[in-house]
């Protein structure tokens, strides 16, 4: 007994101090996530300190919110969708989690697309004769999804998803996309058609048509590769989302997708550094 209360020495009111002060400053540095430090820099570099002004107005708010989950979760005992869950409604508690989840999930594609940025910005790639091309800003997140996928996990955080979630998030993504291209390009769509005629769209049907052709064709009667795995290649070879859906329709079973997941990647990075490799020849060549 002497021996056991001799090794358990009184920590000091300064320990204790330090140790309160510490987690609270690790708590709050964890808050500059690659998000928030990529929209702090895009913000900083389009509007300078024009928006300075609304820090000292924002941190009463936020230290308000912070304090009440702190108080809420200390005497509770639970968190927050469990406080919901037992005093209140259901028809409250689910609009509220869906809206968390996909608060969670953008967070989540902004931390990426950070950590993308970030390592497209450490990695230049130089080519002999034709200059420094990048991973640019689709490349740097892929990369970084392709190691975490690898991994699988990282201490307490897991970076699979089962395949039902993985389903309805890429077939919402996907839609979202599409809906954004359709609203982005609508405008632009017709002014071209207008001044050039369809000659432009013909120019991409030509070329869509020609790479599916000879993805298709080598596959088939070259390579001898199945019709299922045959249309996922088909796919990530054209990057294009919603020609996968149609062929996992055609082809019911998960090999459209584990070879679009095999070539999609790849591909991506190929056209990234190619457009970027053509426009340098291109500039090279006018100057």
């Amino acid at each position: 007994m002497m021996a056991a209360d001799t090794d358990q020495r009184p920590i000091s009111k300064r320990v204790g101090i330090l140790k309160a002060i510490g987690t609270g400053v690790i708590t709050g540095a964890a808050d500059d996530d690659p998000s928030a430090i990529g929209t702090y820099a895009s913000a900083g570099a389009k509007f300078g300190l024009a928006f300075l002004w609304i820090a000292p107005v924002v941190l009463p708010m936020m230290y308000v919110v912070v304090y009440l989950s702190a108080k809420l979760g200390r005497v509770y005992g639970k968190g927050l969708f469990a406080v919901i869950r037992d005093r209140y409604p259901r028809w409250l508690l689910y609009p509220t989690m869906i809206g968390a989840v996909v608060g969670n999930l953008i967070e989540a594609a902004a931390n990426l697309g950070g950590i993308g940025a970030s390592l497209n910005l450490l990695i230049p790639i130089p080519i002999p004769g034709v200059g420094v091309v990048t991973l640019g800003i689709g490349g740097g997140p892929l990369i970084v999804a392709l190691i975490l996928g690898k991994l699988r996990r990282t201490g307490p955080m897991l970076w699979t998803m089962p395949l039902p979630a993985n389903i309805v998030l890429r077939n919402f993504g996907l839609a979202i996309f599409l809906a954004t291209v359709g609203v982005n390009a609508g405008q632009p769509f017709v002014r071209t058609v207008a001044e050039s005629g369809f000659t432009m769209l013909f120019i991409g049907v030509a070329v869509l048509l020609t790479t599916v052709a000879i993805v298709l064709l080598i596959g088939h009667y070259l390579m001898r590769i199945p019709y299922d795995d045959l249309v996922g290649v088909a796919s990530g070879a054209t990057g294009n989302p919603a020609i996968l859906v149609y062929s996992t329709k055609m082809a019911p079973t998960d090999r459209p997708d584990i070879g679009y997941a095999m070539i999609f990647p790849s591909m991506t990075l190929v056209k990234v550094i190619a457009a970027q490799i053509v426009g340098l020849l291109t500039v090279g060549n006018a100057g």
